[in-house]
């Protein structure tokens, strides 16, 4: 039985739906629905999960991404995700440019890493930090 690894689920991650739901005092509430390719012929469980988002434009995390729950199968599937728009933020100036393009339609490259903090799971921690 060969078994694939996820490779990184293509280096794309591709962005059905986005919309704005909220907001705190801190942060601005996106909800997401984003498409992942899992190459691997296993499912797996992770539970809860965060990635930082970057703005590829200035090189700046622009927030945090949340999927709850998550179950990882295989084939390209769709997940409900939560992002915090200027949570962890290293430029304001990046997330106010996320919000003109926003408001005016314009398509941003993003990029979503992973960290030693995005997941709980010790076994996981490894492979999800160098997403």
């Amino acid at each position: 039985v060969d078994i694939y690894g996820f490779n990184s689920f293509g280096n794309v991650a591709t962005i059905k739906s986005l919309k704005v739901t909220g907001a705190t005092l801190k942060y601005i509430i996106v909800d997401l629905v984003v498409t992942l390719n899992n190459p691997s012929n296993i499912t797996i469980i992770i539970g809860d999960v965060n990635f930082d988002v970057y703005m590829n434009e200035y090189n700046a995390i622009v927030g945090k991404a949340y999927m709850l729950g998550t179950t990882i199968k295989p084939g390209a599937q769709d997940y409900n995700s939560v992002m915090h728009l200027a949570e962890g933020a290293t430029s304001i100036e990046a997330v106010g440019k996320m919000l003109y393009y926003y408001l005016t339609g314009a398509a941003v490259p993003l990029t979503i890493r992973g960290s030693a903090t995005s997941t709980p799971i010790v076994p996981l921690q490894p492979g999800l930090s160098k997403l």
